[in-house]
């Protein structure tokens, strides 16, 4: 009966578990593809750590700037990339979005970044460290671009001020733990470009987790209520707060009815550290 419970066969799934090669060959073409049509848009924008999409009529349009923003190295906002895409003729976008497809096998799935038609699509710059709390939430579709360090971090007394408050903070500025703090991150750089010479991508095992990373957040109304909620309550750290609640803002500028009935809480506001 034992021999019986645990049969000598390995389940058929395990013959699929080898890396696949369509998302590896495809994502070094999309690179590639990302590099020529993004060229002309200069620096990245990092003004704005979060911003609201415009809503896209072309499904194709919609997945072709998925895609580059996917594979831009650069860093450039979902916005920017867009107005590449929105320049480029019928038959590039194509082009790109056969790219996108055509090394595709048997037992491949599409892409993540094939998965479209969301009403709201946030392009978030944001910290790793927040980053990886907001990464847990898995009913939107999540689009990350490659780490880079040119995203930098916060400035160091942004961090201190949102973080300890007004007061603490500017004690500890005044004590010197700013200076103590971008010494850190400048010897993590050097450690970093030092690491580059031999491999790029074991560079970004460096990363601080005070860098900032782009990730586009694709989503129903019902998940960003969600998130909004969740990640604006007063026990949450500030800075996936302070991301959230401009997620919230951003709604509530374009979508005035939906924002309503979402409980955001204000991470600018005093907090309570005894109310339940």
């Amino acid at each position: 009966m034992a021999a019986l419970l645990r049969p000598r066969v390995a389940p058929t799934l395990v013959r699929y578990t080898a890396p696949s090669a369509y998302e590896m060959e495809t994502a070094v073409a999309l690179e590639e593809a990302a590099r020529q049509y993004l060229a002309p848009l200069g620096p990245p924008d990092r003004t704005r750590a979060v911003e609201l999409a415009e809503p896209s009529e072309d499904p194709v349009e919609e997945i072709v700037s998925t895609l580059l923003y996917r594979h831009d190295v650069e860093g450039h906002s979902y916005r920017q990339v867009r107005e590449a895409v929105s320049a480029m003729s019928e038959a590039q976008r194509q082009e790109v979005f056969d790219l996108s497809v055509r090394r595709r096998g048997r037992h491949d799935d599409m892409l993540r970044e094939h998965r479209c038609g969301y009403t709201l699509v946030f392009d978030v710059l944001v910290d790793l460290g927040a980053f990886r709390d907001l990464h847990r939430h898995r009913r939107c579709i999540q689009v990350a671009q490659p780490y880079t360090w040119g995203h930098g971090p916060d400035g160091v007394e942004d961090i201190f001020l949102a973080g300890l408050g007004p007061e603490a903070g500017a004690a500890a500025l005044a004590d010197g733990l700013g200076r103590a703090y971008e010494t850190a991150l400048r010897a993590a750089a050097r450690a970093a470009a030092e690491v580059a010479r031999h491999t790029a991508r074991g560079a970004d095992y460096l990363l601080p987790l005070a860098y900032r990373t782009r990730c586009l957040f694709k989503m129903d109304w019902a998940q960003a209520a969600y998130l909004i909620e969740l990640r604006t309550g007063t026990g949450g750290h500030f800075s996936y707060r302070r991301i959230a609640w401009e997620m919230y803002q951003e709604l509530r500028r374009r979508y005035p009815a939906l924002a309503g009935p979402i409980r955001a809480h204000d991470p600018r506001e005093a907090v309570d550290l005894l109310a339940r």
